[in-house]
Parts: structure tokens; sequence; C-alpha cells
């Protein structure tokens, strides 16, 4: 009887290990080809035909301090400079960022049809990318929603709170449409969590 039980033991100890290795090998294969995916979303936004012009009329606004301009592009457009990062760069590997996130998360929530669907549509959209080579709020904007609306369906985690509240808050701060927009996914997404410790933590953020 006793040594049954230590093979008993031994047997569910060696499943676990299979399991766990199992998982890992998955980890690390999702994490390839989410990578292969970030890389080949970079790609196709450098390389596809910019509509819009690098400097647009309303681009002086935010190179150089302008009070009637919301601060927190030029703020992030003269951090990017200090560090001799091209805002134009940025803007593409953040979009490209933003982009697979939102494709994984249609890929979790519904299929791989769906998400595949999803990526074409938004890759191929030219005018969409485009903004990603001029020097404009949209770009950022876009990618912060992106993840917002990534983050509003996945409140399980404090620190998906806090990020949901700084994404948020950064919306609202580079866009005057921004702040409606984010008051409304923090209301409804106060509405849903129904906690308000995990709601004052997000607002504390927010603010």
């Amino acid at each position: 009887m006793f040594f049954n039980k230590i093979y008993v033991l031994v047997n569910q100890n060696q499943k676990e290990i299979k399991i766990e290795k199992k998982l890992n090998a998955n980890q690390l294969l999702n994490t390839f080809l989410n990578t292969l995916l970030f890389l080949l979303t970079v790609l196709i936004i450098y390389y596809s035909p910019p509509i819009l012009e690098k400097i647009q009329p309303d681009s002086h606004g935010y190179i150089d301090y302008n009070k009637t301009r919301q601060t927190f592009y030029f703020l992030l457009y003269q951090f990017l400079n200090k560090l001799n990062v091209d805002i134009i760069f940025f803007q593409n590997v953040f979009l490209s960022f933003s982009i697979v996130l939102l494709v994984n998360f249609i890929n979790e929530k519904t299929n791989k049809f769906f998400s595949i669907a999803s990526y074409l549509l938004i890759v191929t959209n030219i005018y969409y990318t485009s903004f990603s080579k001029t020097i404009l709020t949209e770009s950022i904007f876009f990618s912060l929603f992106n993840i917002a609306i990534v983050l509003f369906f996945s409140n399980e985690k404090k620190k998906n709170l806090i990020l949901f509240g700084l994404v948020s808050g950064c919306l609202a701060s580079l866009k005057p449409i921004g702040i409606p927009i984010s008051l409304f996914l923090i209301s409804i997404f106060s509405i849903r969590i129904k906690k308000i410790n995990r709601i004052l933590l997000m607002l504390v953020f927010f603010i």
C-alpha cells in the first residue's frame, strides 16, 4: 500500500512536470510569434505609402509650445528629442505594439479568423497608419485607444486598473476629444467593476 501511494505521487509529479513544460513551450512559442507579428507590423507601416506629409499645418503647434494646444504631445516630443529618438519611429513602434496587443485580445475573445481579419483591416488602412508618419497627436491617440480597449475588458488584476487609469489620463491630456472618451470609458469601467477601492485606485492614476 505504501509503495502504491509513492508510485501514484511520482506519476502525478511527472504529469505536472510534463504539463508545466508544455505550458512553458506554448508561452515561448506565443512570445516568438507575437514578436514576429510586431516586427512585421513595424515593417508594413514603415513601407506603406504615406498619404500625409511629415509636417502638417498643425505640427508646429506641437513642436513648439503653444498655449492653445494640450501639452502632452509637446512634452513627449521634447522628451524623445532629448533621447535622440525620432518621434516618427516611436509612433510606428507604439502603434505596432498596440495593434498586436489588440489583435491578440480579439483572438483570445473570439477566434483566429476574426483576429486575422481585424489585423488585415487595420494594417491595410493606409490612411490610419499614415498618421504615424506625421507630427500630429492622432497616431499616439489611436495607440492609446487600442490599449485602453484591451485594458477595459481586463480588470482582474490591480496593475491593469492602474494602467487603464494612466492610459485614460493620457487620452484626456492628448486631445480635447480624449476627455469625453476617457470619461465615458471610466464611467462604464466603474459600473463593471462595482468595487469602490478598485475604482478609487484607477481614478488616482487617471488624475
